[in-house]
């Protein structure tokens, strides 16, 4: 007792989980809402948990006159989501941007370089052909060096 909600979360997410209470609360027939975010809330023993949190306005109803905040832990959801999404865009064996991302970072460079007057460069390395063994060996070392160059 005592804390305020907003105590609970993360800097970052205070502004969508605000907007969602102001949307609640805001409502012009008086009945109150619901609405759901995802958020980022403080857990005593693990930091930051992805949560999603349900705000349901019962303003109107005379036995509550209040807010009921449900929330529900969502992280490990949103670390298996953030491991397929990169399993989809990068090679396993390099780690590096696989073709679909490569094509979508050069389009998305060469529209850039369109609206700057500006150029760009790209090292494109065919690995399909090597060997597996020979690419494990080469490519490993070549990938960890180019981790600090320059991206588009």
């Amino acid at each position: 007792m005592g804390t305020s909600f907003f105590d609970w979360v993360h800097i970052k997410d205070k502004k969508i989980v605000k907007r969602a209470l102001a949307q609640v609360i805001g409502r012009s027939d008086g009945r109150g809402g619901t609405r759901t975010v995802e958020c980022r809330l403080a857990h005593e023993a693990f930091g930051w948990r992805h949560s999603e949190v349900t705000v349901t306005s019962l303003l109107h109803d005379p036995g509550i006159r209040g807010l009921v905040i449900n929330a529900r832990g969502v992280t490990e959801h949103v670390m298996l989501e953030r491991k397929l999404r990169r399993q989809a865009l990068h090679d396993g064996l390099t780690h590096l941007a696989n073709r679909s991302l490569f094509k979508d970072r050069v389009e998305h460079a060469l529209s850039r370089t369109q609206r700057h007057g500006t150029m760009i460069a790209v090292l494109f390395i065919d690995s399909t052909t090597s060997r597996r063994s020979t690419t494990v060996s080469v490519m490993r070392p070549a990938t960890a060096s180019l981790q600090g160059w320059p991206r588009a």
